[in-house]
């Protein structure tokens, strides 16, 4: 009863009539025409793009969109997913096949193929420092180390099928969303990657397919189909809903990876950010308990990526991708 208490109260404090509300419109840095747009990926600080589409990956450097490196991508096996590190210095695509291959962003050279998937790419992530490179597919979620080239932990999350998944900022938990039987409609596990063993799972969670986690406020934010979004401390025996939101499932035009998240967490600002599919970007702020509303026109037939400090927001359509700056206006009481 305590734990439910607490988790009604945190949730609480996401309450119209509690929350401070602010109201702001992002900045256009600029925008790049391509020829149908696979995945984007933003340095955490924001000072680096990388972008790919059916013909080349592309770095750009940020505000101005001044382009430092463009590589020819081979159509066989195509791209699903991209990555870039913290430093711009690598970068990483992932493949139908489910191979990875890096890339040093200074030479424009192919340096590694990381080969251990068996299955199409969902989504890869390099860690803050750089050093590992996170990766997951239908069934299976790896921890490669980027000097070595090589896999140091494999986990089969889940044992028919791995929706998403997102691993803590200091490295030490990985969340993941998935089914394990036919009978249930969904179970959410969170892993301890020290010896990977699940720690805490919460079964039959419903049509849930995104996840976030804010490390500072060792919180959960998980998001479904349905349009609920519901927040969840560790260990927490229950979830507590901070709001239900339109329909947030992304439907990606010239992509194969359907699953890019529409949930985010901003550790540096304590707060969780989430698209509701029209023209508003929704930020909750755990720190001052405040709201904010970014007026910004995002298709339904693209996707969104932010920097991991959250300044920066990718708006990507098929045929072109534009960078909009969230934090250069003023705020609108």
């Amino acid at each position: 009863m305590l734990l439910f208490s607490l988790a009604l109260v945190f949730a609480s404090d996401f309450d119209d009539a509690k929350a401070v509300m602010f109201v702001r419109r992002p900045t256009k840095l600029f925008k790049v025409e391509c020829n149908g747009v696979i995945d984007v990926a933003i340095t955490d600080e924001g000072g680096k793009v990388a972008v790919a589409d059916l013909d080349s990956l592309t770095i750009y450097k940020l505000p101005a969109g001044d382009k430092i490196m463009s590589r020819k991508l081979s159509l066989t096996p195509p791209v699903t997913c991209i990555a870039i590190s913290t430093d711009g210095e690598h970068i990483a695509t992932g493949h139908e096949n489910g191979d990875i291959i890096l890339y040093e962003q200074k030479r424009s050279f192919r340096a590694a193929t990381l080969v251990g998937h068996r299955q199409e790419l969902t989504e890869i992530w390099f860690s803050p420092d750089g050093r590992q490179l996170f990766s997951y597919d239908f069934k299976c979620f790896k921890i490669w180390d980027v000097g070595r080239r090589s896999c140091v932990l494999s986990i089969a999350a889940h044992s028919l099928y791995l929706s998403t998944c997102r691993v803590s900022l200091d490295g030490k938990y990985l969340f993941s969303v998935g089914m394990d039987n036919v009978y249930s409609s969904g179970t959410f596990k969170i892993w301890n990657l020290h010896d990977a063993k699940v720690i805490r799972e919460i079964p039959d969670i419903s049509r849930i397919t995104q996840v976030a986690y804010i490390d500072k406020a060792k919180a959960v934010i998980l998001a479904g189909i349905d349009g609920d979004v519901s927040l969840t401390k560790i260990y927490d025996k229950v979830l507590a809903s901070i709001g239900s939101f339109t329909y947030p499932e992304q439907v990606i035009v010239g992509s194969s990876n359907p699953r890019a998240p529409n949930v985010f967490a901003f550790p540096s600002r304590n707060s969780f950010l989430i698209w509701d599919k029209g023209t508003r970007i929704f930020e909750g702020s755990l720190a001052d308990k405040t709201k904010t509303t970014y007026n910004l026109i995002c298709p339904e037939t693209g996707f969104l990526r932010f920097s991991r400090n959250g300044d920066i927001v990718a708006v990507a359509h098929q045929r072109s991708v534009s960078f909009f700056a969230l934090r250069t206006s003023a705020s609108v009481p």
